[in-house]
């Protein structure tokens, strides 16, 4: 059991969220988040200009008539207040000129995001937070821990396996997931679908049943890419030559709205997410374009389970590219466990909650193979269970923070 944190505790994290400063445009389309420290010493540096401090945090391209807003105003009736130099109201609304005054030049640390209508985000997140607010006091808060349990036949009554699977995904309109049976052309299998997907993740079989948690492995790396733009615009440090990135321009539609059109940009490790001057920051995931993929590894369970046994089980599992917890009972008396997943092995003495150097230096060297991932079949104890827990002792911790 996590500790309860007192009311005053609870005061405290949520007066720590809301000290955040926005900034957004003359459309009020969000541009970049701040700490609250270092848009106070930002602004005090720029005398109170809204546009320089962003240019001091790294932003080179901020529009004229740029505004700042604190978090907790996102939910207050209102319009954004315009913050212009020598305005009286930036001390209101961005924090004290005085707090760093004199400090030496740092970091500051600038989330960009995509620009999205601010009021209508605004409007969903207070209806967001108020639906939780009402299932958690019917006893139904967000718990996004999934379970499974499988008892074997030794420790039931009838001598027949018993499997348990509790995918917990929150409750949502649509919900998450849609009951389906498919049957004929091979398949004989019943359970729930995330829809759209159109495999049975989570089900029985003519002869066994599986279950399915997250596996909750650090998968993902996020890489520093070296960029000059005034020199070499459009391109990144790669093993000491200047790489083109591959960029492309994606149509999103917007209801209520014209579509908006989205330059992506990715380096060799993927899609590039922030650029602050001669940085730019890339997200390498073990999954990415691998969808099909995993998709494809439940279409293999439901297409075997007619021919049940556990090896033919793992034979899929094999190629599945997604990290899953997957428990399995079968009606000849056996059950299992296997951890799944392109797991990258990382070069000696990486630290993996750190961005790592996109200059080739400190690639991913591989992946674990299938047969060294955390599994068992039939254990003398005659049962497992993953409550979306590590996979084994000294497993590597993640940002996923799961328990032992």
């Amino acid at each position: 059991m996590g500790k309860r944190l007192s009311s005053r505790e609870q005061r405290t994290r949520r007066r720590e969220r809301n000290e955040r400063a926005f900034l957004f445009d003359s459309e009020f389309n969000l541009i970049a988040e701040f700490k609250r420290e270092d848009w106070e010493w930002a602004l005090s540096s720029a005398g109170g200009d809204p546009l320089q401090a962003a240019r001091q945090c790294g932003l080179t391209d901020v529009p004229a008539g740029a505004k700042a807003l604190w978090a907790a105003q996102l939910t207050r009736p209102g319009a954004p207040i315009a913050v212009g130099k020598n305005d009286a109201r930036a001390c209101a609304v961005c924090g004290s000129p005085h707090g760093h005054g004199g400090a030496q030049p740092r970091a500051a640390t600038a989330r960009l995001h995509s620009a999205i209508p601010t009021a209508a985000s605004a409007r969903a997140a207070a209806l967001i937070r108020a639906g939780d607010r009402q299932l958690a006091r019917a006893g139904f808060a967000l718990r996004l821990h999934s379970d499974a349990v499988v008892i074997g036949r030794r420790l039931s009554r009838d001598g027949a396996p018993l499997l348990l699977g509790g995918p917990q995904t929150g409750y949502s309109v649509p919900q998450t997931w849609m009951e389906i049976g498919l049957h004929g052309a091979g398949y004989d299998v019943t359970g729930v679908s995330i829809p759209g997907t159109v495999a049975v993740e989570i089900g029985v079989g003519s002869a066994d049943a599986w279950s399915v948690t997250s596996g909750g492995t650090d998968n993902s790396d996020w890489y520093t890419e070296t960029v000059d733009p005034a020199r070499h615009p459009g391109r990144y440090l790669f093993h000491s030559r200047w790489v083109p990135y591959r960029c492309r321009t994606e149509s999103i539609l917007v209801r209520g709205h014209r579509p908006q059109a989205h330059r992506v940009c990715e380096s060799v490790h993927g899609p590039v997410y922030a650029t602050a001057r001669t940085t730019a920051f890339s997200l390498e995931d073990a999954t990415r374009g691998r969808v099909d993929a995993t998709v494809g590894t439940f279409l293999g369970i439901d297409r075997t389970a007619s021919a049940v046994s556990p090896k033919h089980f793992a034979a899929v599992l094999r190629e599945c590219p997604g990290n899953f917890n997957f428990l399995y009972a079968d009606a000849y008396g056996n059950i299992a466990y296997w951890h799944t997943g392109r797991i990258p092995i990382r070069a000696p003495r990486d630290n993996p909650f750190l961005p790592h150097p996109g200059d080739g230096s400190d690639e991913w060297v591989g992946f674990i193979p299938f047969h060294h991932l955390p599994h068992v079949i039939n254990p003398a104890q005659g049962w497992l269970a993953n409550w979306t827990t590590k996979p084994a002792r000294n497993w590597p911790n993640s940002t996923a923070g799961l328990p032992a």
